[in-house]
């Protein structure tokens, strides 16, 4: 991925995706924190993408393996780097 297509990825989705706000006042972002969360959100995508369909740039970085991608149908990232570092959220379906 190159930082053109993020640009033009952060382009598509401030077009197409809108903040409502809707979350309870002390989970609220500041706009700052709003953007950032979604800048990062939209960068997970493009690196979810790029590892499960491969993306023919990365060859040209000395990353050939990774450019073919793992022909993935199915997959997701994991949050357990957090479990436990933000006790007060709730997550659905966990009343702990």
């Amino acid at each position: 991925m190159t930082k053109r297509e993020f640009d033009l990825a952060m382009q598509w989705a401030d077009s197409v995706f809108k903040c409502r706000g809707q979350n309870r006042p002390d989970l609220k972002l500041d706009e700052a924190g709003r953007r950032k969360t979604f800048r990062e959100s939209v960068l997970m995508a493009m690196i979810f993408r790029d590892m499960m369909q491969g993306n023919p740039k990365l060859k040209k970085i000395d990353r050939e393996e990774e450019s073919l991608g793992y022909q993935a149908i199915a997959g997701g990232f994991r949050a357990s780097a957090t479990d436990g570092l933000l006790p007060e959220r709730r997550h659905r379906g966990n009343p702990a």
